[in-house]
């Protein structure tokens, strides 16, 4: 086996494969070192233990969702394009679906799923403001089909349908 030495944004990236193939179970050092070719020692110069791996990942991704918001707040265009476009980089983010699936038994992931959430929330509620709806419950229901239809079958054809039906009501 040729061994190499890796940094942490490598294990961190190899972790979200796992994440996505094998769920939280293939966050472990000894199957993600196989993976890497390389060996266990590399997993723990970088993280102390399997806990602060999970950690590094969840902090990884929770900082790119909610630097896609910020990316997102500042595209210009009408408020319905970029409902559209944020639905569908939702719709096709697999680490999501994989996110979901853990929080649902992790504390820590949940955590990191609830702030991002209510960011999302309050990007969503501001585009719905621009379109003349302030009714907390057309957010909800929005998100609420982002983060179904992503589970249901990755395709964002339903939540593009909701939007309009928004549109309709306006």
């Amino acid at each position: 086996m040729t061994k190499q030495r890796l940094n942490k944004d490598k294990w961190i990236a190899a972790g979200f494969v796992a994440l996505h193939r094998d769920g939280p179970d293939g966050l472990r050092a000894e199957p993600l070192a196989r993976e890497l070719n390389t060996t266990k020692g590399s997993f723990y110069w970088h993280f102390a233990d399997v806990v602060a791996f999970q950690s590094a990942l969840l902090d990884h991704w929770q900082a790119d969702a909610l630097k896609a918001i910020v990316q997102e707040l500042e595209t210009a265009g009408p408020a319905d394009e970029r409902l559209r476009r944020y639905g569908r980089l939702l719709y096709n983010d697999k680490t999501e679906r994989a996110l979901r699936a853990w929080a649902t038994h992790d504390a820590k992931a949940e955590a990191a799923l609830n702030t991002v959430d209510s960011e999302r929330l309050v990007y969503i509620g501001s585009l719905m403001g621009q379109l003349g709806l302030s009714n907390p419950a057309f957010t909800e229901a929005a998100y609420s089909s982002l983060i179904g239809g992503g589970f249901l079958n990755g395709e964002s054809e339903g939540f593009d349908a909701l939007v309009d039906v928004v549109l309709a009501l306006q």
